[in-house]
């Protein structure tokens, strides 16, 4: 039985914002139920990373165990966390909450920090009673969905009367396909007075097919799978059958480009009520046409941030990056074993002479860490220690030259906000590594959005994506800002860059406005978004006259108008101090009695057109700290 001095704790990261989760790791205890208290409280557990759930806490394995813990309602300031196995085995440990500062109107119309405030909207209605998402809710509604379609199949045509047969009222699922007829926006199409070319919905990963360069996939953020076959000009939905439509890692076999795994869920762990969670990983083995789940039990809510493969046994032999560790599969990607547990944010690989793997994980609050298999055996995790490093910091995105492996890059968000912490590089793999100075200005949220990419043949040329993106061709400071160069245009917060395997000088982007190509390696940009109907709609307004008229707010990409074409008009409304094409739009009504009146609500504020929405002006704005998507109705009668 394990001492009491023996039996240690930590937490990861050391301090957090309030509602963002914290990982509690523990060492040397009895492989026994311990239970786990805040305040003298039960905790509340939102998943046991390692060891076994047991009632009120977790049953160590091996004498370690790791939960992520619920901050959920908990005050700023120091609280006191207890973990009991026996009276004679306990220890006691400090969690350190920071205050999270509610956005200003200034941030709000500059889109900062907006992301948790968001997601928090929407989790408080369903789940504030327990104070996080309870774990196998993916299940649950996968199981429901499946009963529902069971129950209906027998059903499945209306019955008349007159014996079997009728109208069919819906049908299943169409792998690879739509049941719906898409409306749009796919994308927004802006107007003559607008700022921005066409515009689509949030993409959190993107592959190029290394034998066919034509040949794209885009992961977004609730839209799943997107399939283009020419290069981005358009593109074709292929995973609406699925449960999970986040794709947050997307990843193309490099000895067999026909075998294609995406992994669903989007990671934001420092924001736990705004991220879509996933339901494990999805397999094509005909380039992307059809899908086949895979581990959904295993990675049932995670967030899957990074897939790679041995170079040697890319058929067999994977590892997986997600909230819930480090991952590794002989099985093709079947079963899944547990490397390290906690909040692995990204993930690259060496290949060593031997020959040998190199692993170096990047864990969320944690720092960065190395494994090494020789001879079929790896050495176990090591902490990468490093003056370079920020001694604060929450997310962690990792880089690496695809030509030059051993140049790596590592960028770190503040804990304590949307800021950098920090950027290191190493030329050695990871031996030695140097800082590298931020930019002074234009980056914000980047636990939302944050990546750092490496040129694959000039490792000193790096891209970095916050809410702005950024590039250096001399390995260091100074940074450029891109901003999309002459006649082009980039949409803000940045997810993912890919440069083509067959010509570095081509790249795209993904962003909260979807795709986006640059064909002189990032000097100038142009969408590629037709067809790409992944906008994340708020709220839509149906003309009570028109019916094919349709007014829609979104997520950070405003509001438009839709008609009768996949492509909806965007434009940028006069008489506004504020231009709604800039963020969110969470609300609109169109006016029953008088159509030509319309509303949007924008971060609070109300505007109004009288003459069908080709003017709008300032109303008021809603006082008080209102909710994020702050209910808007009106009287139908009056």
């Amino acid at each position: 039985m394990a001492h009491q001095q023996d039996a240690k704790l930590s937490f990861a990261p050391r301090r957090v914002l309030a509602g963002s989760p914290v990982v509690l790791r523990g060492d040397g205890w009895p492989d026994c139920p311990v239970a786990i208290a805040v305040g003298g409280k039960p905790a509340r557990i939102e998943r046991v990373l390692q060891g076994h759930p047991a009632p009120g806490g977790v049953r160590p394995s091996r004498g370690e165990f790791a939960v992520r813990l619920a901050t959920y309602g908990l005050e700023p300031g120091h609280h006191d966390v207890t973990v009991t196995a026996t009276p004679q085995v306990a220890a006691k440990t400090r969690l350190d909450v920071l205050e999270r500062r509610r956005p200003t109107k200034e941030d709000k119309r500059g889109d900062s920090g907006l992301a948790y405030w968001r997601g928090l909207a929407g989790f408080e209605r369903r789940f504030a009673n327990l104070g996080y998402i309870p774990p196998g809710i993916g299940a649950a509604r996968e199981a429901s969905l499946g009963g529902l379609r069971r129950r209906l199949e027998p059903n499945r045509r209306r019955v008349t009367g007159r014996g079997p047969g009728g109208t069919a009222f819906f049908s299943l699922p169409m792998a690879g396909g739509s049941n719906w007829v898409p409306l749009g926006p796919a994308p927004f199409v802006a107007g003559g007075m607008a700022l921005r070319p066409a515009s689509s919905g949030r993409v959190l990963s993107i592959a190029v097919d290394p034998s066919l360069s034509t040949r794209i996939y885009a992961g977004t953020a609730n839209g799943g799978v997107w399939k283009s076959t020419d290069g981005g000009l358009t593109w074709a939905a292929k995973t609406d059958d699925q449960s999970s439509l986040a794709i947050g890692a997307l990843a193309i076999d490099p000895n067999a480009a026909n075998r294609v795994f995406a992994g669903t869920g989007e990671f934001h762990h420092d924001d736990p009520y705004g991220a879509y969670y996933g339901r494990g990983l999805l397999y094509s083995s005909d380039f992307g046409e059809t899908w086949t789940p895979l581990a959904a039990a295993t990675f049932d809510s995670a967030e899957i941030s990074r897939i790679l493969f041995d170079p040697a046994d890319t058929a067999h032999h994977m590892f997986l990056a997600c909230d819930g560790g480090v991952f590794e599969t002989i099985t093709g990607g079947t079963m899944w074993t547990t490397m390290r547990a906690g909040a692995a944010s990204d993930l690259v690989l060496r290949v060593l002479p031997g020959p040998s793997l190199q692993l170096i994980a990047a864990f969320h609050g944690e720092g960065i860490f190395t494994n090494t298999l020789t001879a079929g055996v790896w050495s176990g995790w090591t902490a990468i220690a490093s003056a370079a490093f920020p001694g604060t910091f929450g997310r962690i995105a990792l880089g690496q030259s695809r030509n030059h492996p051993d140049h790596i890059w590592a960028a770190f968000s503040a804990d304590t906000g949307g800021l950098l912490a920090g950027i290191a590089r190493t030329t050695n793999g990871g031996g030695i590594w140097t800082s590298v100075a931020v930019p002074p200005t234009g980056i914000w949220q980047t636990v939302y959005n944050l990546f750092i990419a490496v040129h694959p043949n000039v490792p000193d040329t790096v891209f970095l994506g916050t809410s702005h993106l950024f590039r250096t061709d001399t390995g260091d400071a100074p940074w450029t800002e891109i901003v999309g160069g002459p006649g082009s245009y980039l949409h803000a917060d940045h997810h993912a860059l890919e440069f083509d395997p067959n010509s570095a000088a081509i790249v795209f982007d993904g962003s909260d406005g979807g795709v986006f190509r640059s064909g002189d390696g990032g000097a100038t940009w142009d969408q590629r978004n037709r067809g790409l109907g992944t906008i994340q709609i708020y709220q839509v307004a149906n003309h009570p006259q028109w019916a094919a008229l349709v007014l829609a707010g979104t997520q950070d990409n405003g509001g438009g108008f839709g008609t009768t074409t996949p492509a909806w008009p965007l434009d940028r409304w006069p008489g506004l101090s504020h231009n709604p094409i800039e963020g969110d739009i969470v609300a609109v009504a169109i006016d029953p009695l008088l159509p030509s009146r319309m509303y949007y609500v924008l971060y609070g504020d109300v505007y109004r057109s009288d003459d069908g929405g080709r003017m709008w002006t300032w109303k008021f704005t809603i006082p008080g700290p209102a909710e994020w998507n702050a209910p808007f109705a009106i009287d139908p009668s009056a």
